[in-house]
């Protein structure tokens, strides 16, 4: 096992250059390939005498900024891990461009490569990587179903909300079933490090978990409202309505694109779903406008914190810790 990580490390350091460089034209491509409208008037008409547009795209930065946040309060949960937030911001951005390769597992793989050179082990970084998914997936599923019920029933949303929360802490006592449950599922992911993932926190800080909830679930409230912002005049005569169904979307638009590892980016899945639930209110043209847009802004976000990731992996990633454990 030591011998297989060491030529990993050999071999990430000279091929992590050329990997993220790939994955960034990659996700331009697709970028070019998803958004053929984007000069027409139904890709540009958010941007034309908005005057919400400025409040978009700071809300957009703070959901981003919260994202990052969520996953360095998961890396808390590990009292060895305690990472700078641009670090943080670097481990997202390779899992961001790896979703764009078929199988969806790449940029994990990358996480996980990055947190073994910080001198965890494999398993301890795969159950940081699980950790955080479990959040993401638990945050986002229920948010979305949350406000796709309120569509029908306001009432029942809310006595499901209060169960979701209410099972959450009690979901955590039993995060290492949940582990390993998950591990199974990822056979094939775990497998790339030769070892089976097993819950091997030294010191486990269910805190955390807490302030990953919460930020994930600002997180995907903040990024509903960034669309209903931009669409504020098409929704001005009944926002409330409109924000909620945006919502419902939204997330699980997100996670299903996820799941779909056939698809590069949740490409097609994703504005699907979008489109699907949207039109349970708005006219469908309408609704592939939104569904447009927020692929032209989850491209935008993926390409930026790509960028940065680059950038901070080639300056900082020869100086993390070796393989003897020092700097």
């Amino acid at each position: 096992m030591a011998d297989h990580m060491k030529a990993l490390g050999i071999s990430g350091k000279r091929l992590i250059t050329p990997i993220i460089v790939a994955l960034l034209l990659l996700c331009l491509c697709f970028a070019i390939l998803a958004l053929p409208g984007i000069r027409d008037e139904i890709a540009l008409a958010p941007l034309e005498n908005n005057r919400w547009l400025a409040s978009a795209l700071a809300t957009q930065v703070f959901a981003s900024l919260l994202f990052i946040y969520a996953w360095k309060s998961i890396l808390r949960l590990q009292s060895r891990v305690d990472c700078s937030f641009a670090e943080c911001s670097a481990h997202i951005g390779v899992t961001l461009l790896g979703k764009y390769l078929p199988g969806k597992i790449w940029g994990l793989l990358g996480r996980s490569y990055l947190l073994t050179r910080r001198g965890l082990s494999p398993g301890v970084a795969m159950n940081l990587l699980l950790a955080d998914q479990y959040v993401t997936f638990y945050t986002g599923f229920l948010l979305g179903i949350a406000a796709l019920i309120a569509f029908y029933q306001p009432v029942l949303a809310i006595v499901c909300l209060i169960l979701f929360a209410c099972v959450y802490p009690l979901s955590l006592r039993y995060f290492d079933r949940i582990a390993d449950f998950a591990s199974r599922m990822l056979r094939s992911l775990a497998s790339k490090t030769e070892q089976r993932p097993t819950t091997d926190f030294s010191l486990l800080n269910y805190r955390y978990f807490y302030i990953a909830f919460a930020a994930y679930c600002a997180h995907w409230l903040l990024t509903a409202t960034v669309l209903g912002l931009l669409f504020y005049p098409q929704l001005s005569a009944d926002p409330v309505t409109g924000f909620m169904i945006i919502t419902a979307a939204i997330p699980l638009a997100m996670l299903l694109g996820f799941l779909a590892v056939w698809a590069p980016g949740g490409i097609g899945v994703r504005e699907g779903t979008i489109v699907a639930i949207l039109a349970l209110y708005f006219p469908v043209d309408f609704a592939i406008s939104i569904a447009i847009y927020y692929r032209m802004i989850c491209v935008v976000i993926d390409l930026s914190i790509g960028a940065f990731a680059t950038f901070y992996l080639l300056k900082t990633v020869p100086y993390l810790i070796d393989e003897s454990g020092e700097r």
